[in-house]
């Protein structure tokens, strides 16, 4: 064998090894841990809700739970005809987190929190004479930021003025 050939195909191993070893490496993506969130809402120490929510950090994600309540909101008399609409409250809880991570891995979560509560229906009259609904709703609403430890409950107790019902919301955050 000369030596151009002997350098050829010493050139074409080198350029298959070299496309081998190439082919080889891969790259690891690493997603950003999620935050899995055990939430109670609990009144009087009874649990009345419970969920989970899971979230990546920077990223909201919400649990809503309830019902929508539909009522007669007002009546028009025109020359053809009557015309009367209908409204809707929400009589429910709703909770938004938002998750951050330390550089040390501690998780601090922004707590949005907004508890209606339905109290009664209302039959009022309108100025022209029609009689419509007008809702009771009592609304607390809530936003924190709060630093969570791993696996540890945190308890935020609130209260509503209007009703007199204190709740409390307890939330666990566990990396995952």
């Amino acid at each position: 064998m000369n030596k151009n050939a002997a350098a050829t195909i010493a050139t074409g191993l080198a350029i298959l090894l070299s496309a081998n070893a190439h082919a080889e490496q891969s790259v690891i993506y690493v997603s950003p841990p999620h935050i899995a969130y055990e939430i109670q809402l609990l009144e009087k120490g009874r649990v009345i809700h419970a969920t989970t929510v899971s979230a990546i950090p920077g990223s909201s994600s919400s649990s809503k739970t309830g019902q929508t309540i539909s009522y007669l909101a007002s009546c028009d008399r025109t020359a053809e005809a009557l015309s009367c609409s209908p409204g809707t409250v929400w009589n429910g809880f709703e909770i938004e987190l938002t998750p951050a991570l330390a550089a040390n891995g501690d998780v601090t979560t922004e707590v949005e929190i907004k508890d209606s509560q339905f109290i009664s229906m209302d039959t009022v009259m309108q100025d022209d004479g029609f009689l419509v609904q007008a809702p009771r709703v009592s609304t607390a609403t809530a936003k924190m930021r709060v630093a969570m430890l791993d696996g540890k409950a945190v308890q935020l107790p609130y209260a509503d003025v209007s009703t007199g019902v204190s709740r409390e919301i307890s939330i666990i955050a566990r990396k995952i």
